[in-house]
């Protein structure tokens, strides 16, 4: 009776998961370098999205440092603009649709 308890546990542990990664299917950020360019630039490699999205920056204290709108579809090497001083820490990349975080990465920026 434990074990079945366990088992039936731990599978419903891992629908829950699936069930929010599958909120918004085929929207997510693809792999992220360390990225810094100029003194005001980042940089997000890749970014799939199946609707209209919000790319949102912020510092690990969860300060918005900018914010960028994205169409449905493939974006590659998304520039934002951002103040000098965000770039030293890393940064929580989050993609946000119908004001919904879709999903998020944590960046490490280069020092």
């Amino acid at each position: 009776m434990i074990k079945r308890t366990a088992t039936t546990a731990a599978l419903l542990a891992m629908l829950a998961g699936s069930a929010v990664a599958n909120s918004f299917p085929g929207t997510y950020f693809g792999p992220q370098d360390a990225f810094r360019e100029g003194q005001h630039n980042m940089t997000i490699n890749l970014v799939r999205t199946k609707q209209p999205a919000t790319i949102q920056l912020e510092d690990v204290r969860g300060r918005v440092i900018t914010t960028k709108d994205v169409g449905p579809g493939a974006h590659r090497n998304i520039k934002l603009n951002t103040p000098l001083a965000s770039l030293n820490n890393d940064v929580i990349a989050k993609l946000i649709v119908n004001g919904e975080v879709a999903d998020e990465i944590r960046i490490q920026t280069q020092r």
